[in-house]
């Protein structure tokens, strides 16, 4: 799994497919490992993901404790049905923001204003 980032407004976005199983997290473990170094906020999206086992789970479960030191957050969009009942049954979205999409994540987001050079 390749994981695809690009940054939106002050958030880094990280765009995943496929299964997040035991060999995913295995190959994507260097990358979370950027992730909490990254100083930013990172929204996960899902929207491609179908799986989640619990070695997923605990790589989302590490990057938010991970930022958290750093008063920083995790935001999951884009949960498809089987990661979504996993996220529900685990209670996962009362600690991990959840969002149905970038489009939500964006309205939940303080409004970015301009300032005028004097």
């Amino acid at each position: 799994m390749t994981p695809m980032t690009y940054f939106l407004n002050d958030a880094l976005v990280v765009t995943l497919d496929g299964a997040l199983d035991a060999k995913a997290v295995h190959e994507l473990r260097p990358c979370f490992e950027e992730l909490a170094e990254c100083g930013k906020t990172v929204v996960l999206d899902l929207s491609e993901v179908s799986f989640i086992d619990s070695s997923g789970i605990g790589a989302i479960v590490f990057l938010y404790k991970r930022l958290l030191v750093c008063n920083l957050r995790v935001n999951v969009v884009g949960l498809r049905p089987q990661p979504h009942e996993l996220f529900l049954l685990l209670r996962i979205q009362q600690t991990i923001l959840c969002h149905d999409s970038l489009k939500d994540y964006l309205a939940c987001q303080p409004a970015l204003t301009l300032q005028a050079a004097m």
